[in-house]
């Protein structure tokens, strides 16, 4: 099935000039770019994007935390389509939280974890992307970050 899904390339990655690299490994998925923009976001979009999300729940970052760490640089956020797009590309980006964890080929593992210390000073993980984890997440992520497109 055709599907959409939402990434975001966070301030971490960003610093390190990672998104090219990243951008290429997602794309050889045979999954095509359907929107792109390059942000700083605001706290309102933050808290509306983490908004009953599980993993804060689980984790405890605050929003404020959040807010910190995603405000530390720009984010560059990218609409994918393709066959089972949210899938493919949370396979593809890593699906744990902490990038020593994730899939050996994994986007996050590979270029994260080396890091030695994974937290900002306000105790989120710093884990270079953000990829929708189902498809309900990605069109509603999509719509907040991209309106209807």
């Amino acid at each position: 099935m055709i599907e959409r899904t939402l990434v975001l390339i966070k301030p971490d990655a960003m610093k390190r000039n990672l998104a090219s690299n990243i951008l290429k490994d997602i794309l050889s998925n045979e999954i095509n770019i359907v929107a792109a923009k390059k942000v700083w976001v605001q706290k309102t979009l933050i808290e509306s994007h983490y908004n009953n999300k599980d993993s804060i729940r689980k984790h405890g970052p605050t929003i404020s935390s959040i807010f910190e760490y995603l405000s530390s640089g720009p984010i560059l956020a990218i609409v994918f389509e393709g066959i089972n797009a949210v899938e493919n590309v949370r396979k593809k980006c890593g699906d744990k939280s902490i990038p020593k964890d994730c899939e050996k080929s994994s986007i996050r593992y590979r270029y994260g974890s080396k890091i030695e210390n994974y937290y900002s000073k306000e105790g989120c993980i710093m884990n270079l992307i953000h990829s929708s984890s189902n498809t309900v997440d990605a069109i509603n992520e999509i719509k907040l970050w991209f309106g209807e497109i």
